[in-house]
């Protein structure tokens, strides 16, 4: 197993951040693996999302189980074709002008595979990384918008 771990802050609250990442269909917009996200059955704190995708060159297919956690983020595993099995983890809290996310993955690959789990790190966290700052991104601009639509409620 390959586990990735990474964090950045947010310039948005942390109810803003975890509405963001609650929406499943943003998936695409931060996710590099996933191609098409699509919710299948949704009950309570839980999910199924049809998603497609490439991974490490070779296209893939499956439905990923989505568990919403109580500090706003979600846990996920999908999997990644033949080759892999990822889960995922967002965890989301509070800090003085923001809110720090953390994503953490976990890829399960066939034994193989493993003797070449080195040279991919650097590749996946890097990837990592991005994804960060496509949430980010994605975050904020959800924050400016809901900031603006309360600001034109009260004029």
């Amino acid at each position: 197993m390959l586990t990735i771990t990474s964090r950045i802050t947010i310039s948005a609250p942390k109810e803003t951040v975890s509405r963001y990442l609650r929406e499943l269909k943003n998936i695409p917009d931060y996710e590099p693996r996933i191609e098409t996200a699509e919710v299948v059955s949704s009950s309570g704190e839980q999910s199924e999302v049809s998603a497609a995708g490439r991974f490490l060159g070779l296209a893939w297919k499956g439905n990923m189980k989505v568990t919403f956690t109580r500090d706003g983020g979600y846990q996920a595993e999908s999997p990644l074709g033949s080759i892999a099995r990822l889960e995922a983890a967002y965890r989301i809290h509070s800090v003085s002008g923001g809110t720090v996310l953390t994503h953490e993955e976990k890829f399960h690959f066939p034994f193989l595979i493993r003797p070449f789990m080195f040279v991919l790190q650097g590749a996946f966290l890097r990837a990592a990384e991005d994804e960060l700052g496509f949430i980010k991104e994605g975050a904020e601009l959800l924050a400016r918008r809901l900031q603006l639509r309360d600001i034109e409620k009260q004029v």
